[in-house]
């Protein structure tokens, strides 16, 4: 019997080798009898190899911030809230897959997993359950994030979002609004600074700002008109311009600098920096005082003694709704509206405008007739 000897460069047997690994290591693919079964191999593999050179779980939420991909003008309190959602995800995860360490693992099955104990296991600080929004936000949180981690589809985009309560803000009439601003000449009604928090009230009334701008003011934004740079939209610097009415300015003229803060309310700010809760309930005080129901958050919180409840939400953020309402009553510019509040026309619109019947009755004389 003759036998033939072959002779291999070193590169020649490098690559023999390497074909003998890839053989060994990838057999399940070359072996596959039929497409579908040549698709989950080759997916299979896919998942090893990102595994090995992917992003680590505990690294996942930098990742994601460091990322040019992402949107740049988000608001730093919305990627507070990202965080804080990424890393109530990575705290279940750790005990119940303490294997998985690589973002590119996490799979359907383990993402409806955690969906699943979100909506029935999980419990807020104050012991209730997630509402349907929040558990949509969280969801939609995840979603983002993930959108700029894989490489793959994002499991998270399987997961169905629940339907919504979307209960409206309550729309304050004229006489509650006067009745509201009524409780602060009541001398037997205590209220922590209260001086503070009835220009505090006053400014919500009059300008429609959010809780958190009011606070926050300081008195160079204030000259004849309000210039401020609202939190929801600082990742955009959006400034809003708010002309200051004849009511409002009365309530403002005589505030003096104090002890050095540039800030009109020194007190309600430095409390609200450290307890918003306090300042909220306070506010909500004021509402019952004034004859208006609170909602349901309202009426379980043991330090306001309330038995009925409102339909909708009350609190300083009907303020900002009614505020939108009755410029659009009174025929202001939309245009103009969207530049006072900050908000798109289109947000304005979607959210804030409430005309009731009876308004859109007194349209009936616009109508073409033929």
């Amino acid at each position: 019997m003759l036998y033939t000897y072959i002779s291999y460069t070193k590169k020649e047997k490098q690559a023999l080798k390497n074909a003998a690994d890839f053989r060994r290591e990838n057999q399940n693919i070359i072996n596959a009898q039929t497409k579908e079964e040549l698709a989950v191999q080759i997916q299979k593999a896919r998942t090893e190899v990102n595994a090995s050179k992917g992003i680590l779980v505990d690294d996942g939420y930098s990742f994601f911030y460091e990322s040019p991909a992402r949107k740049q003008n988000t608001a730093d309190g919305t990627l507070k809230n990202y965080e804080r959602i990424y890393n109530l995800f990575i705290s279940w995860l750790r005990p119940n897959y303490p294997n998985i360490t690589k973002v590119e693992i996490i799979n359907k099955e383990i993402a409806h997993e955690y969906a699943q104990y979100l909506w029935g296991s999980y419990r807020t600080y104050k012991g209730q359950q997630m509402s349907e929004n929040t558990y949509n936000y969280h969801i939609g949180a995840l979603q983002t994030i993930f959108d700029i981690l894989s490489e793959n589809k994002n499991v998270w985009k399987s997961i169905e979002r629940k339907d919504e309560n979307k209960k409206k803000h309550k729309l304050l009439s004229k006489e509650e609004i006067r009745s509201i601003q009524q409780v602060f000449a009541n001398e037997e009604f205590y209220l922590l600074h209260k001086n503070e928090m009835e220009i505090l009230i006053n400014l919500g009334i009059y300008t429609g700002l959010r809780l958190i701008d009011c606070v926050h003011l300081k008195f160079e934004n204030i000259n004849s008109v309000i210039k401020t740079i609202p939190f929801k939209t600082k990742g955009f610097k959006k400034t809003v311009t708010i002309p200051i009415s004849s009511q409002l300015e009365s309530k403002i003229s005589g505030i003096e600098k104090k002890d050095d803060s540039p800030y009109l309310l020194p007190q309600i700010q430095e409390r609200y920096s450290r307890n918003q809760d306090g300042i909220k309930n306070d506010i909500k005080k004021v509402f019952i005082k004034a004859g208006i129901k609170p909602d349901l958050e309202g009426r379980q919180n043991k330090h306001l003694k309330y038995t009925d409840q409102e339909d909708e939400i009350t609190g300083f953020h009907c303020f900002r709704h009614t505020f939108i309402t009755e410029c659009v009553k009174n025929n202001m510019d939309i245009v103009r509206l969207s530049t006072i509040t900050g908000d798109s026309i289109k947000t304005l619109q979607k959210y804030y405008i409430h005309l009731k019947d009876d308004v859109i009755r007194k349209e009936a004389d616009k109508l073409p007739t033929f």
